[in-house]
């Protein structure tokens, strides 16, 4: 597939502008998993704000992070597929799809070391006591290093560095170009190590 250094792909732009929109199948995987995932997230930002006097205010952080990164990517999604529905097109062209591509990017590569911070403190949490802990100003610098890097590594395209790609129903970056894939390895390999060795 040729590209011609813009945001998409000239075969993935071609097949998001051809675009057209499941009928009522998509209520299976889309609707469901998606209204689904942003109630439960609703209940977890409610039972955080609830019960963040008992709860240690670095793990506390570390959660509003990993929940901010959930509820972005759901609402933007969510939004996204009921655009496409109702039109039963793709809608906004190589712009929206070089929005979406940024933020399924951004979830990607925040998503994982979210994960693995929230593991690593956790687990100290249960070893050796929330005294221990990083403090909740370590926890939120961490949590804003993660969000800026994957902010930034999701804006490559937009740099001239890789592309984004619309595989089926949705852009995304595409994790078979070189630059994303070796990104995505690393980002892998260092929550992996994070998760099996701890802190």
């Amino acid at each position: 597939c040729a590209n011609r250094m813009g945001l998409v792909r000239d075969c993935d732009l071609q097949r998001a502008l051809a675009y057209s929109s499941y009928d009522l199948a998509w209520l299976t995987p889309v609707v469901f998993p998606l209204s689904m995932s942003l109630f439960t997230q609703g209940i977890s930002w409610m039972l955080l704000w609830r019960e963040r006097l008992q709860t240690d205010p670095s793990i506390g952080v570390l959660t509003g992070g990993l929940l901010l990164v959930e509820t972005f990517f759901g609402v933007f999604c969510i939004c996204s597929c009921l655009a496409n529905f109702v039109t039963r097109d793709y809608v906004g062209g190589e712009t929206a799809c070089g929005f979406q591509g940024w933020y399924a990017g951004w979830y990607v590569f925040s998503q994982l070391p979210m994960l693995a911070a929230m593991g690593i403190i956790t687990g100290q949490a249960v070893r050796r006591g929330s005294d221990t802990l990083p403090s909740p100003k370590q926890c939120a610098l961490g949590v804003i290093v993660v969000l800026i890097a994957a902010a930034f590594i999701a804006a490559l395209p937009f740099l001239g560095v890789s592309h984004y790609s619309f595989p089926k129903d949705y852009c995304s970056t595409d994790l078979q170009d070189r630059p994303y894939a070796a990104l995505f390895l690393l980002d892998f390999l260092f929550t992996a190590g994070c998760i099996a060795w701890g802190p």
